[in-house]
C-alpha cells in the first residue's frame, strides 16, 4: 500500500537528473544525477550517459560521498567531455575522452567554477569564477584567523545564495585544453555571466548585471584583449541571447527598462545597431534564475529562424522565432516545467530537463 510522502523523502529519497546535453551527432545524451546522504547531509553528483532514446544508461563518473561532478559539455567534434568537479578539494575543470579513459584535470580554483563552454575549434574552454582583488592568489585563511573585515562600498555587497561579496565578482577565464595554461580575460568589478563564443572564436557574449541584478546589459568581450563593449541601455534588461550562424547578429530577449516581461531584439554586430523586434511578446523566454539555473539559450536553426524555450501560463514550450520580424510560433507545449535547451548539430533532436506532476527532474 502506498504511503504518504514525508519531508525527508524530498531531500534524501529522490535522485533527480538534470542539465541534459546532446552530443554533436545526436547519438548520445549526458546528464547529471544528484543524491543527498541522510547521515552526512552531503550532496553527491555524477555524470551519466545514455543513447538518445534513453537506453544503455550508465555513469561516466563514480563520485565518492560529497563529491559533485556536473556541468558536462561536449567538445565540438564529440570526442571529449568537459565537466566541473570538486574531487581534488577545490573546484576544477576536467576533460574525459568519450572513447574511454581517466578524466584529466585542466585547472582548479579555490571557489566554484561555472559556465564552462568550448571554443568553436575545441582548443580552449571559457568559464567564470569569482575573483577577489583582495585575494588574487586565492590563498586560504590561516587556521584560527578571525573572519575577514566586511567593507561595503557598493549596492550589491551581498546577494541571495552568494552571501557577502565585498568586491569579489564573477570574471571570465580561458584555459588551454592541451596545456592547461589559463588566463583571466575580464577585470571590470562587475559580474560576467554565461559566456557564449562567437562562431569565429574571437568574441564572447556575456550578461553583465547592474543595480544589484535588477538591470543588465549584454557584454561583448574580445578574447584577445579582454576589452568589453556593452550593448543595451544601462537601465534595461537582458534575458537570453545567441549568435547567428555567421556571427553577424545576436538575438536576445530583454527590454530598455527594468521589466520582468521581455521582448525580442536583434543586434547587428557590423553596424553596431540594436533593433526591437516585438512590443508585446506573449511568452517569456526562459532566462533561468540567478545562481540557481542558467538561461535556456536560443538555438539558430538557419540564418533566419531560431528555436527558443519560453513560458506561457506557467507551461514550458518550444517556440520558433523569426529573427527578421520577431514572429514567435508555438512548436510544442508540454504542460510541465522544463529547463535548458540542447540540440544536435543537424537540429534533429531537442533535449530538456522535465518536471511535472508525474516526475521530479
Amino acid at each position: 500500500m502506498p504511503r504518504p510522502l514525508m519531508p525527508e523523502d524530498f531531500v534524501y529519497g529522490f535522485q533527480p537528473a538534470g542539465d541534459p546535453q546532446l552530443s554533436p551527432d545526436g547519438s548520445v545524451l549526458t546528464y547529471t544525477v544528484t543524491r543527498t546522504d541522510a547521515e552526512s547531509g552531503k550532496a553527491t553528483g555524477d555524470i551519466w550517459r545514455s543513447s538518445v532514446d534513453g537506453s544503455d544508461a550508465r555513469p561516466l563518473t563514480h563520485a565518492k560521498q560529497g563529491i559533485r561532478n556536473g556541468g558536462a559539455r561536449w567538445s565540438p567534434d564529440g570526442a571529449a567531455i568537459a565537466f566541473t568537479s570538486n574531487r581534488s578539494g577545490k573546484s576544477g575543470i576536467y576533460v574525459i575522452p568519450v572513447a574511454g579513459g581517466e578524466a584529466r584535470e585542466l585547472t582548479t580554483h579555490a571557489q566554484a567554477v561555472h559556465d564552462v563552454a568550448w571554443s568553436p575549434d575545441g582548443k580552449l574552454l571559457t568559464y567564470t569564477t569569482t575573483f577577489d582583488p583582495e585575494n588574487p592568489d586565492e590563498e586560504d585563511r590561516p587556521d584560527g584567523a578571525p573572519p575577514p573585515v566586511r567593507v561595503t562600498r557598493r549596492l550589491d555587497y551581498k546577494q541571495d545564495n552568494r552571501g557577502y561579496l565585498n568586491d569579489a565578482r564573477l570574471q571570465v577565464w580561458l584555459v588551454d585544453v592541451a596545456s592547461g595554461d589559463r588566463r583571466m580575460v575580464t577585470r571590470d568589478p562587475v559580474d560576467h555571466n554565461h559566456p557564449q563564443w562567437s562562431p569565429d572564436g574571437q568574441t564572447l557574449a556575456v550578461k553583465i548585471p547592474n543595480q544589484n541584478g535588477m538591470c543588465s546589459q549584454l557584454g561583448l568581450i574580445s578574447v584577445a584583449t579582454g576589452s568589453t563593449t556593452r550593448i543595451g541601455r544601462e537601465e534595461g534588461t537582458i534575458g537570453v541571447w545567441s549568435w547567428s550562424p555567421a556571427g553577424d547578429r545576436i538575438l536576445f530577449s530583454g527590454d530598455t527598462t527594468q521589466t520582468w516581461q521581455t521582448d525580442w531584439f536583434i543586434y547587428d554586430s557590423g553596424k553596431g545597431v540594436v533593433k526591437r523586434l516585438t512590443d508585446d511578446l506573449p511568452v517569456l523566454p526562459d532566462a533561468g534564475f540567478p545562481t540557481i539555473a542558467p538561461p535556456s539559450q536560443p538555438v539558430w536553426l538557419d540564418d533566419r529562424r531560431a528555436l527558443v524555450h519560453a513560458i506561457r501560463a506557467g507551461s514550458s514550450g518550444l517556440y520558433e522565432v523569426d529573427t527578421k520580424n520577431g514572429k514567435t510560433t508555438l512548436v510544442h507545449d508540454w504542460r510541465a516545467s522544463h529547463g535548458g535547451l540542447s540540440m544536435d548539430d543537424e537540429h534533429r533532436y531537442v533535449v530538456q530537463g522535465h518536471a511535472g506532476m508525474e516526475s521530479i527532474g
